[in-house]
Parts: C-alpha cells; sequence; structure tokens
C-alpha cells in the first residue's frame, strides 16, 4: 500500500507540470476507468445514474467519504484502494496545483511586465539604467505631486535589463525584446502616450527608438537622452519636434573652474525635493499681449518667483534673460524659479 501511495505522489509531480490539456484528458482517463471498473464489478454507484456516480467519486476521491455511498463488493472495495482514492488524490492534488499556479502566473504578469498596460495620456520612459532610472522616476512621481498614481507612468525596459516592477504601486511596467517592435511595443500603449522619455544606455538605440516613436506617436512630446551630440542633430533633422537632451556633464566641468559653484546652483535648480526650483508654463489664449515686464514682476510680487526665460511658440530655441519690453502671446511658454509650481496665473494685463 505505501509503494502505491508513492507512485499516486509521483504521478501527481508530473501531472503537476504538464498542460491544461493534458490535465483535463487525465481526468477524464481516470473516470472512464473508475466507472468502468465499478460497473464490472456491479456496484450501485456505477450501476445507477451518472449523477450518482458523480457524487460519489468527488466524496471518495477528495477522502470526505460522508459514508452514504461505498463499495459493497470484495472487486469495488479493490478498484477504490488501489484506484479511485490514490489516482484521485493525485489528480485534485495537479487539478488544485494547475489552478493555484494560473492565479499565481495571472497575478506576476503585471509585475513581470507581461500584461499590456491600461495607461492612456500617460509618460512612457523607455530604457532602464539602474540607479538612474529609479532617480528619473522618482522625480517624475515627485513632479506630479502627493499622489504617485497621478504620476501615470509606465516603464518600458527590455527584457535581461531588469526582471520586474522596480515600483509596483506607483508605476506601470513593461518588457520587450526590442524598443522597435510594434507588436510588443503595443503593449506599452505608446500610441496614446501624452509623453514619452527615451534614455537607453546606447545612442544607437536611442536614436532608432526615438524614430520608431515618432512614427509611432508624432503628436506626443518625445524626449531623448545623448551622450554623443551628433545623434542628436541627426535626430532632430528628421524629427523636427523631438527634444534632444544632450550630455552636459563636460561643458558643467568646465564652467565649473571658471566659476566656483555653477555645478551646486545647476543642481539646485533640478532638485525638486527641497528648495527653488525651475518650472514652466504655457500662455494660455490672450486678449491682448503683454510685456516680460508685466510677468517678471507679478510674478516676483504675488509669488516670489523668477523670470529666467521664453520660448516663443513660433520658434525652437528658448530664449534667457528676456528684454524687459518685449511681449509675448497666446503659446509662448515661460520658464521660472519658485518655491513649488505655481498652479494658477491671472494673465490679464495689470493682474499677472
Amino acid at each position: 500500500m505505501l509503494l502505491v501511495f508513492r507512485l499516486a505522489r509521483r504521478l501527481a509531480h508530473h501531472l503537476a507540470t504538464l498542460s491544461w490539456q493534458t490535465v483535463v484528458l487525465g481526468f477524464a482517463l481516470y473516470l472512464l476507468v473508475g466507472w468502468s471498473g465499478m460497473y464490472l464489478a456491479a456496484e450501485p454507484v456505477a450501476t445507477g445514474s451518472f449523477t450518482l456516480f458523480w457524487y460519489w467519486l468527488i466524496v471518495s476521491s477528495s477522502t470526505v467519504g460522508y459514508g452514504d455511498w461505498s463499495a459493497t463488493t470484495p472487486a469495488g472495495m479493490w478498484i477504490v484502494s488501489l484506484w479511485v482514492i490514490p489516482v484521485g488524490l493525485a489528480m485534485w492534488g495537479a487539478l488544485l496545483g494547475r489552478i493555484a499556479g494560473s492565479v499565481v502566473l495571472f497575478l506576476q504578469r503585471g509585475i513581470k511586465g507581461l500584461q499590456t498596460v491600461k495607461h492612456e495620456n500617460h509618460t512612457l520612459v523607455i530604457g532602464y539604467n539602474g540607479n538612474r532610472t529609479l532617480h528619473l522616476l522618482r522625480l517624475l512621481i515627485r513632479e506630479a505631486g502627493d499622489n504617485a498614481q497621478d504620476a501615470n507612468l509606465v516603464l518600458c525596459a527590455q527584457t535581461g535589463k531588469i526582471e520586474q516592477n522596480p515600483m509596483p504601486d506607483a508605476i506601470g511596467f513593461v518588457r520587450v525584446d526590442s524598443f522597435n517592435n510594434s507588436f510588443e511595443m503595443a503593449k506599452t500603449n505608446i500610441t496614446k502616450a501624452r509623453s514619452i522619455l527615451i534614455d537607453t544606455p546606447l545612442d544607437d538605440v536611442t536614436l532608432t527608438t526615438a524614430l520608431f516613436a515618432y512614427e509611432q506617436n508624432p503628436g506626443a512630446h518625445i524626449m531623448a537622452y545623448f551622450e554623443n551630440e551628433n545623434n542628436a542633430r541627426l535626430l532632430k533633422a528628421h524629427c523636427p519636434t523631438v527634444e534632444c537632451i544632450p550630455s552636459v556633464s563636460i561643458e558643467m566641468l568646465a564652467k565649473a573652474a571658471a566659476d566656483p559653484g555653477s555645478s551646486a546652483l545647476h543642481h539646485e535648480l533640478l532638485n525638486v525635493d527641497q528648495g527653488h526650483t525651475q518650472y514652466s508654463v504655457t500662455l494660455p489664449r490672450l486678449n491682448t499681449p503683454i510685456t516680460i515686464r508685466d510677468v517678471f514682476m507679478q510674478l516676483k510680487e504675488q509669488h516670489d518667483a523668477t523670470l529666467l526665460a521664453v520660448k516663443y511658440a513660433d520658434g525652437d530655441r528658448v530664449t534667457p534673460n528676456p528684454a524687459l519690453a518685449s511681449t509675448i502671446n497666446t503659446g509662448d511658454r515661460l520658464y521660472y524659479i519658485a518655491d513649488e509650481r505655481i498652479e494658477t496665473f491671472n494673465w490679464e494685463k495689470g493682474n499677472v
């Protein structure tokens, strides 16, 4: 009898690793053999209705054993002890194991980046660079406010770079083999992204990914980080609306050598955790143009903020320290320093 139960456990182990189709086929075979044996043994549970046999089989194989129906012939008893109960236990183990495994796999698909995200109008971060990417995600969440879900972030990383969502409670996560595969990238809902930020370890990958993203969603705000400025110029030639962020490490080093403290100043302007930080705002539709002087004075007096630069709607370059007499209008973007992002503006002339 001990040998029979050992064989049953081995059978359960093998069944647990089989497909759903094999498990169902095995259960059907178990049912057929059990019914045939009990029928040939002239057991009442098999010679009556199928409902009675099904009820008896489930109660017996699960070892619940209500006692209302049991084998009455010697042959039936042997069939129950050698087939119905030991093989039934193996089948129950396989079935419950497959169900539990399927549930766990379903729950882990999102964490492991195997599911299509439901995000829309989101910020899609493509590429994973370890702690640098994690810091970037934390900054984006901080910019969105206290609620991490408001950031509406999705991270897309290549298989092998990271195996599961590094921030499962805050961001969506997708793993792909290639950033240029339309089928795989569809899982990121790239066509409905509001912003696409590309930062891969290799400039060549960043370039091809940016071209792909531009083709998939030309209306999105696409940003690409490059170590080599030549790649940035090449991308701008083909995709003029893509914002290329070059590496400024060498320039920063030279500036700090000429003007000590410059690196600390630039870090402070980018630090969203404490102190004054650089923000921007786009002018809405205005009845009349207003001047830089109007904005500069009112920002300082009402919000203790300082105007830094302006990017005119009809140009690509940012103009730092604009002349006070210059005018700005609908669609122009202003860059300013403030302790926190200013949520409300009154843009009418004289009330800025």
